[in-house]
């Protein structure tokens, strides 16, 4: 590793630790909410609800009647995120998933709970092996 630029390394090194970050933050967010969220993970839809942006959201009740086709249109970003704030934040207190900013890829359900160490293991071995 000592080869390679110093830009290189520092990105590889930021990766990691990001990695390390999402897969704890991830797991917690799942370990709390596992039995609602398992059940609602397919359920996806594109909204502007939380923020003002679009973004592929969990179906959660708030998600679904905020794209309902009677709501009114969310506010521009960052505005949005600012009327839904206080809402985010007790549904993260209270584990209220309905009410909760569950973003989700399109493929979430395919995602696997696996300890971080791993996934730092798996992401380094591929980039070693990319490099060499």
């Amino acid at each position: 590793m000592s080869r390679l630029p110093l830009r290189v390394r520092l990105t590889l090194v930021f990766a990691g630790v990001m990695a390390v970050v999402l897969a704890v933050t991830g797991l917690y967010v799942y370990e709390r909410l596992a039995g609602t969220l398992d059940e609602q993970i397919e359920q996806t839809l594109v909204t502007r609800a939380f923020s003002g942006r679009p973004g592929r959201a969990v179906a959660t009740a708030y998600a679904r009647a905020a794209t309902a086709l009677d709501a009114p249109n969310p506010a521009p970003y960052p505005v949005q995120r600012g009327l839904t704030q206080a809402m985010r934040d007790a549904a993260t207190k209270n584990n209220d998933i309905d009410r909760m900013q569950a973003w989700s890829g399109q493929s979430a359900r395919l995602a696997m709970a696996k300890p971080a160490g791993d996934v730092v293991r798996e992401l380094w071995s591929g980039a070693q092996a990319l490099l060499h």
